[in-house]
């Protein structure tokens, strides 16, 4: 069997676009929430941070997943987040 290249474009397309739809947001199969993604710019509005500390936060070990090259987060993530921040911070 020789397949023509229409074929084989149609493969490769349809093998990428698999790929692609299982990377877009890898982290999104493992969440029980329902609760809708928010941006970086609307999670910083909520918190009242600035978008440079949800980036700290996130090399820290923040809770994200990312859209392509968006970075997005759940609000009940983030806000439990910050409570275990708050408990495990030294007060002086």
């Amino acid at each position: 069997m020789v397949a023509r290249e229409e074929d084989l474009k149609k493969w490769i397309k349809e093998v990428v676009l698999e790929c692609l739809q299982q990377i877009a947001l890898p982290n999104q199969s493992k969440t029980t929430s329902d609760e809708p993604l928010i941006s970086r710019k609307e999670a910083a509005s909520r918190f009242n941070i600035s978008t440079n500390t949800l980036t700290n936060w996130v090399a820290e070990g923040l809770p994200h997943y990312k859209n392509k090259r968006r970075v997005m987060f759940i609000y009940s993530e983030v806000l439990e987040y910050i409570k275990n921040k708050h408990k495990t911070k030294p007060s002086f």
